[in-house]
Parts: structure tokens; C-alpha cells; sequence
């Protein structure tokens, strides 16, 4: 039920709900106004009531809703992302200081659209090999000459999170991962 909820949705939701701490102290730990604060907690309990979501969806469902994805990036279609992102979509970049990367989620449908829209305008995107990432499908794309991992996480049928690894370390080790799962045993 929490991994239904933004960061600062979580963390408002839990210094109020569980510590009964009051909005200006909140506010002050999270370097926030009181009223976003209020606005945080407001989300959340939102989100925590109207959360329905004790299973992940179908593999094949996810499969499908990740290849729309894939298809709407690849061809330049952007406007098929609103069909698969949820309103409240977040997309996450970790470049690891290594690597161009967002330095902030970028959060709301419409703003991860003008994201990769942007991306999309300045580079090539290939999607160079689909793959599972713990339990969830991911891709291995580059953007012009900057190799991605992308993976995703939904929500019934549309995509609530989109994770974007371009740190090159971890991509060294998923390469490697990958050659050794290949290559043929000894």
C-alpha cells in the first residue's frame, strides 16, 4: 500500500499518521511549506483509501502495457504514452554522477511525456534488447550514444513508474551478468 505513495506522500503520511507530528514540524524536517505538507498527506490518504492493488498484474499484461512503451519511445508517438502512464506517473534517472541523468524525479504524466519527448528530439532511441529486471520486464536502449536501462512498474493496466539506470558501473555489471548467464558452461 506505500509503494503506492510518492516519497514525500510517504514520508508526511508517516511522521503525521504514526508519530502525530504536527504540519509545521513536518514541514520543517522536510523542507517544505505547512501547506504542502497538508497537500502531501491530503495525496496520501487518497491514494492509501482508493488503494485496491493486492497483486501485480498478469506477466503478459505487463509485457503488453511495456512494449506500448517501448513502441511509443522507439517511433517517436509520444502521444501513446497517456493511454499507458497513470495521471501521478514518476520517472526516475540514476546516472550515477557518471552519466547525464535527471537530477530530480520528474513526476505527472504530462511532464514524463515532455521528458522523453525532449530526449527524443535531441536523440535516437533504439531499443537495443528486451530483458527481465527483478521480476519485471526492462530494455537495454540507447539514447543517440548513451546506453539505458529501462524499467518499468504498473499499476493495473498503466505504467506508474518508469526507472532509467544510465550509471555507467551499473551497466558494467549488468553487461557482465548477462555475457556470463550466455556464455556456455564449463
Amino acid at each position: 500500500m506505500m509503494e503506492q505513495l510518492t516519497p514525500p506522500e510517504r514520508a508526511v503520511f508517516v511522521l503525521h499518521e504514526a508519530f502525530d507530528l504536527p504540519h509545521a514540524a513536518i514541514a520543517d524536517v522536510l523542507d517544505i511549506s505547512s501547506d504542502g505538507s497538508r497537500q502531501h498527506l491530503r495525496r496520501a490518504r487518497v491514494h492509501v483509501k482508493g488503494c485496491d492493488r493486492r497483486f501485480d498484474p498478469e506477466p503478459a499484461a505487463r509485457c503488453v502495457l511495456f512494449q506500448r512503451f517501448l513502441g511509443a519511445l522507439e517511433t517517436g508517438e509520444l502521444d501513446e504514452l497517456q493511454d499507458v502512464l497513470t495521471n501521478d506517473a514518476v520517472a526516475y534517472s540514476d546516472g550515477g554522477g557518471k552519466a547525464r541523468a535527471a537530477r530530480h524525479p520528474i513526476v505527472g504524466a504530462d511532464k514524463v511525456i515532455a521528458f522523453f519527448g525532449a530526449l527524443r528530439r535531441h536523440r535516437a532511441i533504439h531499443v537495443e534488447r528486451t530483458i527481465e529486471v527483478n521480476g519485471q520486464p526492462g530494455a537495454l536502449l540507447t539514447f543517440g550514444q548513451q546506453y539505458q536501462l529501462l524499467t518499468v512498474d504498473s499499476r493495473g493496466d498503466t505504467i506508474h513508474e518508469i526507472h532509467s539506470i544510465m550509471n555507467p558501473d551499473k551497466l558494467t555489471y549488468l553487461h557482465e551478468q548477462l555475457t556470463a548467464a550466455h556464455s556456455p558452461s564449463a
